[in-house]
């Protein structure tokens, strides 16, 4: 108990004043914020009522918002919805549209050029490469 109590302690003098999730969850408007997109991650956010679910102004809300978590809103939600797409592209087989859906995306169309954009690969290059056999030094399939 006492090593779990000094790491808290460490962990609070070193990282309480840096953005991120520490921050965020000490932070009860923002907590909430945070919390709901990851519940709901495909519902269409917009920062006005992610500020009016928090309790706070659109202005207030995405200014203290960027300084606890160091990005707005609405990237946060994006980079939460590309590692989501991400982990559909690799893990499962469904269609580019279902995981456009299913992670807040009206078409495909749209999905692929925010995927590509922020990923820096389509999907359909991203999924190919995550279901490709791990390489060898020679080219050839590492064996087991």
């Amino acid at each position: 108990m006492i090593v779990t109590y000094a790491l808290r302690g460490v962990v609070a003098q070193n990282f309480s004043d840096q953005p991120g999730w520490f921050t965020a969850v000490h932070d009860p408007r923002i907590r909430v914020a945070v919390a709901l997109m990851h519940q709901e991650p495909a519902f269409d956010w917009s920062v006005e009522e992610l500020a009016n679910r928090s309790g706070m102004s659109r202005t207030a809300f995405a200014e203290r918002f960027r300084i606890t978590m160091g990005h707005p809103p609405l990237a946060y939600l994006r980079t939460l919805r590309m590692q989501m797409a991400m982990r559909l592209l690799s893990e499962t087989d469904r269609t580019l549209e279902q995981v456009a859906a299913e992670v807040g995306y009206q078409d495909a169309f749209g999905f692929s050029k925010v995927f590509r954009r922020t990923v820096g690969v389509s999907p359909r290059e991203f999924r190919l490469g995550a279901k490709r056999p791990p390489q060898g030094l020679d080219g050839g399939s590492v064996a087991s």
